[in-house]
Formats: structure tokens, sequence, C-alpha cells
């Protein structure tokens, strides 16, 4: 099948294109404040995705944690954050040609619309889902899929999770999408 008539949205996770964001505040946060009250391991730490069911099963046990964790989110300095120009240019690329952009964060969605208004993307996004909706990544994804009615055959997804055989997008890590020019010439 032609890859030009599957492909219709492309979801971003913003958190895996920014240089200067690390979540290493909010892993030792978690870490020295809530890992000893709730029996976590040191898995919970490996990667973003097992950080952030961890943290669901936090906020899941003390509600209270969430809106500490989003509070802490709030003060990320927006200033200091900008997108590769490369991934960048390659978001603008594919909604100039049609394609939808979606973009997924653990960030609150204020700080979302600050970092793509001030990187002149925010044109470009058709819609926004975030930590203040969803602390998982995958809730963001099928919350997006779900809203939009698209099965995930239609979209590429830019980030870092790890997909179960029932995802039949294409899934890329940022480096990737960059490299991979043979999705845009077969979008186009």
């Amino acid at each position: 099948m032609d890859t030009m008539k599957i492909i219709e949205v492309i979801i971003i996770r913003l958190d895996a294109i920014l240089r200067n964001f690390s979540l290493d505040p909010y892993y030792l946060y978690l870490i020295t404040i809530k890992s000893a009250d709730l029996n976590l391991n040191s898995e919970c730490f490996k990667s973003i995705h097992l950080f952030e069911r961890c943290l669901k099963e936090v906020c899941n046990k003390d509600p209270t944690f969430k809106r500490i964790f989003l509070e802490q989110l709030k003060e990320v300095n927006v200033n200091t954050l900008t997108i590769r120009d490369d991934i960048k240019d390659r978001i603008i690329s594919f909604a100039s040609k049609g394609a939808k952009i979606f973009i997924s964060s653990i960030l609150p969605r204020k700080k979302c619309e600050e970092i793509l208004r001030k990187e002149n993307i925010l044109e470009h996004v058709n819609d926004i889902v975030c930590g203040d909706e969803f602390l998982v990544e995958r809730e963001r994804i099928n919350a997006l899929l779900n809203r939009h009615r698209i099965n995930s055959e239609k979209i590429i997804y830019i980030g870092e999770l790890e997909f179960d055989e029932n995802f039949k997008g294409i899934a890329l890590p940022p480096g990737e999408f960059i490299k991979t020019s043979k999705i845009e010439e077969e979008f186009c």
C-alpha cells in the first residue's frame, strides 16, 4: 500500500526533541521523596516511559503528588529550551504538505504552547496533549488517536515510546526522523 495514502498524522513527543531539557531533577525528587514510602525500585528510572508508569503509580497512591509534580514542571524556564532546527524544519515541511501535527509532552500545556510559540511552530500544530491531562505517554497518544478517530496505521510517532504489536504506525526516535528521507519522499 502506498505510504502517501496511509500517513495522515505525525505525533511528536516534545520532551524528546528539546535541547537542554532533562527530567533528572524530577527523577531525583521522586527518588528522594517518594521511593522509600512507595517501595519503588531502580527499574523506574531506567527510561522516561518506566518513570512515567512509576509516576502514575505514585500519583494513584498519593494524589497530592501529581499536583506537586506538575507545579515543579510549571517552573521550567522555556527560554533555555529549543527544538533542534533539523526537526523543526521537518515538522514545518510535513505540515505544509498537509500532515496533521500533534504534540505530546509531560510538560503542562501552557509550557508546551510557550515553547512552540517561541520556536515559531505553534501555528503548524493541530493538537496538544500534555502532562496536566495525562502523565503517561501511552495515555496521551491514545487520547490523541481517540479524539481524532485515527488508527495507528496512519501515524508516524517521533519519540522514545516502545509500542506493542497492536501499534501499526511508524515509530522513530528523533534522530531517525531526520535520517529517514524515504518517509517524506513517499508522503509528498
